[in-house]
Formats: C-alpha cells, structure tokens, sequence
C-alpha cells in the first residue's frame, strides 16, 4: 500500500493485509483514479460499534451512473452475508452494507472500482436510516494512480450535514478534479 503526498509515503489508517488480492484496471493514459479507497473514520455518534450505509453511487461529470466492481470491506465484518460491501454499490436502496467491526478498527474501508474509462466526477451516499447511529458522519477519499500510489482526493471532511431517515441521500459530493498522477513509476 502506497501513497504519494507532498513527496511523502502515507498509509491510511488502517493498512491492508491481502491488498494483492484486490484487481484494478490500469489505463496507460489515465489521469484519474483506477480504484477508489473511501476510509470512514466517524458515525453519527461516536460510541456506535457499527457503520451503515445503503448506497455510495459514482457519478461522471454528464450525471451518468458509472457501475462498480471488485468492491470490498477489508478487515471488516458484515454481520450477515447479505450485509457484505458488494452491497453498498448493488443499486437498491433497500440492501445495506454493514461494517460491524467499525469502532475495534477505528474506521471501516471499502474499496471501489470504477467500471469502465469515464472518470468519476462525483458520488453520492444513501443512509439506511434505521439506526442513526450507524450512518457515516466524516469520511476521506483516496484514489490509485496508474502507478499504484493511493494520493489523497478529499481527506479531512466532516459531513455534518448527513440527514437521517431511510435512503436519506447526503447529496452529491464533488471529488477533486486536481487529481495528481507523478510523472512517473518508482
């Protein structure tokens, strides 16, 4: 796990064991993520034990929906198997992704491949509303380089306004269009 930043390698929290065995697509002329790394670092209240959410949906710059693969929760546990990260991105509201090992992580990972070459421009994250105190509240995003660096696209946000109830949307979140790719593979 790599990660370029002001000339620094960084780690999310959280280092992934078995980060082999997650695929990404590179593209040789790609100048945005190959593969998305969402780090959820706070619920709604703090002493919840678990992270919730219905939906994280990629959108490209025209509005399109850009489908997902090889989405995972590494290091988390999905109390059922119908609860495991392929459900945040299955396209209904009425699934849900549940990470129950949240608060003994200090964060939960999920992991998100775009499909196809469209670059993601936005995104957007549907709560399951049942219990509030499961819905995600602060959050970072990183993306992969072509080169397999992870670099920081949106770090340190608070999402106050996340609203509450079921298949609440947070609203469509911008990701940076200042996304770097080094000019060349260490």
């Amino acid at each position: 796990f790599r990660s370029r930043h002001e000339g620094q390698q960084q780690r999310p929290p959280g280092q992934m064991r078995g980060l082999s065995l997650l695929l990404s697509v590179a593209f040789a002329s790609a100048s945005y993520p190959t593969q998305l790394l969402f780090n959820f670092t706070a619920t709604r209240y703090p002493w919840s034990v678990e992270l919730q959410l219905a939906e994280l949906r990629l959108f490209s710059a025209d509005g399109h929906r850009i489908g997902t693969t090889n989405v995972s929760n590494p290091d988390g546990t999905a109390p059922y198997p119908n609860q495991m990260a392929f459900a945040a991105t299955d396209g209904r509201v009425e699934t849900r992704w549940v990470d129950a090992a949240h608060q003994s992580n200090g964060h939960s990972l999920l992991y998100v491949t775009p499909l196809g070459d469209v670059p993601v421009a936005y995104y957007e994250i549907i709560t399951v509303g049942d219990i509030e105190r499961r819905d995600p509240l602060s959050w970072d995003v990183f993306g992969m380089t072509r080169c397999g660096w992870w670099t920081p696209i949106d770090v340190g946000a608070t999402h106050n306004t996340m609203p509450s109830g079921v298949g609440s949307s947070g609203g469509n979140v911008s990701l940076s269009d200042t996304f770097m790719e080094p000019g060349y593979c260490a």
